[in-house]
């Protein structure tokens, strides 16, 4: 009996050629689908940031949200030549979760503080951000009873000022709000200008610092308005369905004799050989007639 040898490769390469199909591609995070639509900014986190009022509709797909709401900041007072600024107070933070269902929840957006004079309009208090029954309040305006810098979310702070970053708020799931994804600091208080620091100050926080409290500027300069709220939102990433291919082919095999088939062909090829070789001597053998 004889073995092509080409067509055992051929085999083989075919069975192994199958065997590459049937591996599935490799799965890719991706969002579920949302009102607004989400980000995917790690390979396991979906994100949705509101920065004005909305609707939210998460899918009942998604197990768990987490929430962060933030209060807007509220604007900063100047009280005219030689005397303090005074700064506003931050938003409040304030954390939920929930289960997506689909239905559309409103938010609400802390609108800023606007900033005030002593010879002009009062500076005004930050709206509070509403979600699915939760607020987070506004920060208060600058005023002359309250001390020259404005507080900021956390009470807790080293420095009165001082808000958050998201994963330091009290009670935020750590799998969705992790260490060092983020490293912006939400709900900062504003600063008061006077003379005791000597150093004036000329602009405000800017439109993304989320939360916080205005400037209170110092001899006819203009005190600034705080920042507007914010709510974030997250849940977590789902690995897309990998393609569904056909089963592959399965491989022509020998039976199973239970002794390796590879030693036991060799040894009948040599059998084979060595009975034709008795034969042909058989025969010379024989007496001629």
């Amino acid at each position: 009996m004889r073995f092509n040898a080409a067509a055992v490769s051929i085999l083989t390469l075919g069975g192994a050629g199958a065997l590459a199909a049937a591996v599935p591609a490799s799965a890719a995070p991706s969002c579920a689908a949302t009102i607004p639509a989400a980000t995917l900014i790690s390979s396991t986190i979906c994100e949705i940031r509101v920065t004005v009022d909305a609707d939210v509709t998460i899918p009942s797909s998604v197990a768990k949200v987490g929430a962060v709401l933030v209060g807007a900041g509220g604007g900063g007072l100047d009280v005219g030549p030689g005397d303090f600024g005074y700064a506003g107070d931050s938003g409040q933070m304030e954390y939920i979760e929930y289960a997506g269902d689909g239905a559309a929840r409103f938010a609400v957006i802390g609108s800023a503080g606007v900033a005030g004079a002593e010879n002009g309009p009062t500076s005004g208090e930050g709206g509070a951000t509403t979600f699915s029954g939760a607020q987070a309040d506004g920060g208060w305006s600058g005023e002359m009873t309250q001390a020259t810098l404005g507080e900021g979310a956390d009470p807790a702070g080293a420095d009165v000022r001082d808000g958050y970053v998201l994963s330091a708020l009290p009670g935020v799931d750590p799998t969705l709000f992790p260490t060092g994804l983020d490293t912006f600091e939400y709900a900062r208080g504003g600063t008061g200008d006077n003379t005791a620091d000597g150093v004036p100050l000329t602009a405000g926080p800017a439109a993304s610092d989320y939360g916080y409290g205005g400037m209170g500027l110092l001899d006819g300069g203009t005190s600034t308005a705080g920042v507007d709220g914010i709510l974030i939102l997250r849940f977590a990433a789902v690995d897309d369905a990998p393609p569904v291919l056909p089963p592959a082919p399965a491989a022509p095999t020998l039976p199973d004799t239970g002794f390796d088939a590879a030693p036991g062909l060799v040894a009948a090829g040599s059998l084979l050989v060595a009975g034709g070789t008795l034969l042909a001597l058989r025969r010379r053998r024989r007496p001629a007639h």
